[in-house]
């Protein structure tokens, strides 16, 4: 039995060829073990074994002892008992003693025996539960086995590849469901013939390769499968046998048909992503983590003006300045530690000069998902910051002359007031309005304007402090700051001195031009404590200032303010006027030198507000013109002057010609012409009775402009003239090209006649100028009798004033007329003064 036991341990063998055959050879070995350990348990004490000898043997000797003891015994208690009852007493000794010895000798026989089968009982056990353990092992090891085999199947199941195994024969003996539904069932044909249809093995086969060498190998393969091209991976490993040779081969086959068009997507994708790179205008690169450049494109290369090749595996501390890499390890720190996108923007000094980049930095993380590099594109915004720069600058400067603006000169005043609160110190603002300057403009042009500003804004510069600000609020109006200073003697001699800088002609298209200023000077903390009140203040004393004649300078006073207060308040009546009907003409007549007859007339614009005085035209007209209500007043005075006139050549009065004045503003008008023919048309008067009176800076401002609106005014029969003539700055070469009927002298130049020899060489002058391009000359304001003798004697044609009549109004002048045509005696007396 133990060498069966031993043998059978020999035999279980730990390494089994399949669950199958362990499980097979389990069970027959287990069945002869069965029937060899169920012979020998014992029942009742007693052997299973049916060997008879045993009990044979005891039997024989229980009787061979019985019946030699009950002989001897008897014989020889009868030889030495005397006596029955000593025979009674022996025969009962001779029983015990008897019962005894085979007692004694059945222990004996027993003791014997059964130690034997102690003995082989207990070996028995041992080897059961040598056996017992045995088998737990081997169900252990067949539990193993099953639970391996149902891993393998569920990995097979899970691989998800086709499998196949083929024989060295290359036939295949084994498919899974995947790899038939890949390549079709072929189990039991050789893989050339089912798989490729083919009559021998193909060259480069990976199984065959793999049978020859032992090891690895993976191929890739293109089938058409359902109408529909497939790319397949194959990967072949030898199997082995226990001695190690190869018995077969293993191949997986993977459809990689998706893989190899992501492939593809990914392929085109770089590639495209590659010369997107590439032809990108900005500037594109990535930086390792250890701070070397993985990757540029050309924009970034042209930009820096190093190569590729370079760039590539060099640390940027090596490529840029220090401050630049130092910029850069901050802020790519910072990329990596928060692993987020930052924007910054940067400058950098390249080869073309410094440029600004607006940089988003983005990190770039490894298949481990840790940031192994910082990216960046860099897009270059020098023009957007050097415009931006540009705006701050035009903000805070006036674009013309490179002064501070108003919106500088607000901050620093502030700042100033600021300083001088805390060091209980005072502030001067002067407000510096150059004269006259809107004829000069209109005369010569605005770019001539704009030359002229900005010499009076560079010598400013130079007169004044380093530390005085200079601004120009707009037009032809300077601020100076003054610190530092708490004497109206000192602030009045500086504003001296500035006006000084206004006695050097200044040169305007080679001809020399006197510019002259009005100042108007505010204290701070007297005249106010903020900015925009002792702007205001200033500028009223400047107002006040050209009412005493111009270029002066005055410091404001509350007079000067109650008179500001006065101008606002005219200026606010005056916007309802012309609603309210509060305007009204006075006519003054024009009357010819050689018979002394009126021939026409100049309507003048008078304003009477309600229940109050007539206001001067000086006072009202400037404050029409600055508000822009000039245009809309003087259509009024044409068509009210037109209409007059025809009232009064429909009464049967002599038929005269009417002056009206028309403004810059009035002017510029594009539809001047047009307007003009519809006011006629509307009051039907005749074009030959309408004269147009304008200066010569509104016609010098635009000649080409000029000349096309004149022309479409004398082609309608509308007589032109020029009003105070030898006050502007009209070039002779241009002014024949002006379709011009009239020139009028002005009064300034009549007032010195006869006794002033300049003023009279420029009035004949201008009448004998006048006479050679045949234009007739009028003298305005001739007030006295000598006046109009010499312009009788150098054959002025008309003249209007004082002298002959005042300006009337339409009662007045009708009363007028009516007697002039009934008494000729005036005109006589003209006509005898020539």
């Amino acid at each position: 039995m133990r060498g069966g036991v031993h043998r059978y341990a020999a035999q279980a063998r730990p390494q089994i060829d399949t669950a199958r055959a362990k499980k097979d050879r389990f069970r027959m070995e287990t069945k002869y073990d069965l029937i060899f350990v169920v012979s020998c348990v014992p029942i009742l004490g007693i052997t299973m074994n049916r060997d008879k000898k045993i009990p044979l043997m005891i039997a024989s000797t229980y009787l061979f002892i019985g019946a030699g003891w009950i002989y001897c015994s008897d014989k020889w208690v009868s030889m030495i008992a005397p006596t029955p009852a000593l025979i009674t007493w022996m025969g009962t000794v001779k029983g015990w003693c008897y019962v005894a010895v085979t007692a004694l000798m059945l222990y004996g026989l027993m003791w014997v025996h059964f130690r034997k089968l102690y003995a082989a009982r207990d070996e028995l056990e041992r080897q059961k539960q040598e056996l017992e353990a045995m088998l737990q092992e081997q169900r252990k090891a067949v539990a193993r086995i099953v639970e391996e085999k149902s891993k393998s199947e569920a990995i097979i199941a899970g691989i998800g590849d086709g499998i196949t195994i083929q024989d060295t024969d290359f036939k295949i003996i084994y498919q899974n469901q995947i790899c038939k539904d890949i390549l079709g069932d072929h189990v039991g044909e050789y893989c050339y013939s089912g798989y490729r249809e083919m009559e021998e093995i193909c060259d480069g086969c990976p199984m065959r390769l793999s049978f020859m060498d032992g090891n690895i190998h993976k191929a890739e393969r293109s089938i058409v499968a359902d109408d529909a091209p497939r790319h397949l991976e194959i990967t072949v490993s030898p199997m082995r046998d226990a001695e190690g040779k190869i018995v077969s081969g293993l191949s997986l086959v993977r459809d990689i048909t998706e893989r190899k068009y992501w492939e593809e997507e990914i392929r085109t994708t770089q590639e495209f992503l590659a010369n997107l790179m590439d032809l990108a205008p900005m500037p594109i690169y990535a930086v390792q983590s250890n701070g070397c450049y993985q990757l540029v494109n050309r924009a970034w290369e042209k930009y820096t003006g190093i190569s590729r090749d370079v760039a590539i595996g060099t640390p940027i501390d090596q490529l840029f300045p220090e401050e630049t890499t130092r910029l850069f390890n901050q802020t790519s720190r910072r990329v990596i530690d928060e692993a987020a996108p930052l924007t910054i923007e940067e400058n950098l000094d390249l080869p073309g000069g410094r440029h600004y980049f607006h940089t988003l930095l983005f990190p770039l993380r490894d298949i481990t998902g840790t940031v192994a590099a910082v990216g960046g594109i860099s897009i270059d915004i020098t023009e957007r910051k050097c415009f931006e720069e540009q705006l701050a600058y035009q903000a805070t400067h006036d674009f013309l002359t490179g002064l501070p603006n108003r919106n500088q000169l607000h901050d620093h005043l502030e700042q100033a007031l600021a300083y001088e609160y805390h060091h209980k110190g005072s502030l001067a603002v002067l407000l510096l309005d150059l004269d006259n300057f809107k004829v000069i403009n209109d005369t010569f042009g605005h770019p001539s304007g704009d030359l002229l500003l900005k010499d009076v804004a560079e010598k400013l510069k130079h007169e004044l402090r380093q530390y005085d600000t200079v601004s120009r609020l707009g037009g032809d109006e300077f601020v100076i700051l003054i610190s530092d200073t708490d004497r109206n003697l000192d602030i009045g001699r500086i504003a001296a001195r500035i006006l000084d800088i206004f006695n050097t002609p200044i040169e305007i298209k080679e001809q020399e031009v006197f510019v002259t200023a009005s100042i108007g000077i505010s204290i701070y903390p007297a005249d106010g404590e903020n900015a925009d009140i002792l702007l205001k203040n200033a500028d009223a004393a400047m107002f006040h200032a050209k009412k005493k004649g111009k270029n002066n300078y005055q410091f404001f006073t509350e007079a000067i303010n109650t008179d500001v207060h006065e101008r606002l308040a005219m200026e606010t009546r005056l916007r309802r006027a012309l609603e309210r009907e509060e305007f009204f003409l006075h006519y003054q007549p024009r009357v010819e030198m050689s018979s002394g007859r009126i021939i026409g007339m100049e309507a003048l614009l008078r304003w009477q507000p309600e229940a109050g005085r007539i206001v001067p035209p000086a006072e009202f007209i400037p404050l029409l013109e600055d508000t822009g209500l000039i245009v809309p007043v003087e259509e009024w005075v044409m068509r009210t002057a037109c209409t007059q006139n025809k009232i009064w050549q429909e009464a049967g009065l002599p038929a005269l010609r009417v002056a009206t004045n028309i403004s810059t503003r009035h002017f510029s008008q594009e539809n001047l012409p047009d307007k003009v023919a519809q006011i006629l048309y509307e009051t039907a008067l005749e074009p030959q009775y309408l004269e147009i009176e304008l200066t010569e800076s509104i016609i010098m401002k635009d000649i080409a402009e000029s000349i096309r609106k004149l022309d479409c005014l004398k082609e309608m029969g509308v007589t032109l003239s020029i009003d105070d003539f030898g006050t502007g700055y009209s070039s002779l070469s241009y002014l024949k090209r002006f379709p011009i009927d009239v020139l009028k002298i002005d009064r300034s130049f009549i007032d010195g006649i006869p006794g002033d020899s300049n003023d009279a060489t420029i009035s004949t002058t201008i009448i004998a100028m006048a006479h050679n391009l045949r234009m007739t000359v009028v003298a305005e304001g001739v007030e006295t009798e000598d006046q109009l003798l010499f312009l009788t004697q150098n054959r002025c044609d008309e003249f209007q004033g004082f002298y002959f009549s005042k300006p009337l109004s339409v009662e007045d002048f009708t009363s007028l007329i009516q007697k002039e045509e009934k008494a000729p005696l005036r005109s006589g007396k003209i006509s005898s003064m020539r």
